[in-house]
């Protein structure tokens, strides 16, 4: 009778902590790939919400001033200093920081565009209403005429993600009026 041979190699401890750790190293990676994956996602959504309220926000901008009337009186000069004849009114809060913008709408009401918290604001007599969310934060904003009596208003802002406060976006824009008188 010949003897039953088992040519089945047993699997030592050592070869199977090898075997575990190059799984774990290789599970390691695959998890620290999908984290900053995922990373990155988060950081290009917060950009593209950012970049997409202040295009909504602009947007309501320039849909107002676009179609403002021009000044004829003082109908704002309770909330700007503005002259006759002109189209819009920029308003200094400092020497050199023009932060205020004020527009007479299509009703003859003074509209008023300003930063207040780091949102952007606008203002018809006593009512109030904020344009920006609460995701972003305005740090500047400047309005500027090129005339005194232009019908063009430069618009300069720079503003950041509230849930990603290391990046900034410059926006830089010129609306120029298109008068319905």
């Amino acid at each position: 009778m010949t003897p039953i041979k088992n040519h089945h190699q047993a699997l030592t401890l050592i070869e199977l902590i090898v075997a575990v750790s190059l799984f774990a190293i290789l599970a390691l990676a695959i998890t620290r790939v999908f984290l900053r994956v995922m990373d990155v996602q988060d950081k290009i959504t917060n950009q593209q919400n950012l970049e997409g309220d202040l295009r909504y926000a602009l947007g309501v901008l320039t849909d107002e001033t676009k179609k403002s009337k021009k000044f004829i009186a003082a109908e704002c000069s309770a909330y700007c200093s503005c002259s006759s004849d002109t189209y819009f009114c920029v308003n200094s809060v400092a020497p050199g920081i023009k932060n205020k913008l004020c527009v007479l709408d299509n009703k003859d009401v003074c509209v008023q565009y300003y930063v207040t918290n780091g949102r952007l604001i606008a203002q018809r007599l006593a009512s109030v209403y904020t344009i920006t969310s609460a995701d972003i934060f305005i740090n500047k904003i400047y309005f500027d005429t090129l005339t005194s009596n232009s019908s063009t208003v430069a618009i300069r802002l720079s503003a950041t993600s509230t849930k990603n406060a290391n990046e900034s976006v410059y926006y830089q824009t010129a609306i120029t009026n298109t008068p319905l008188q």
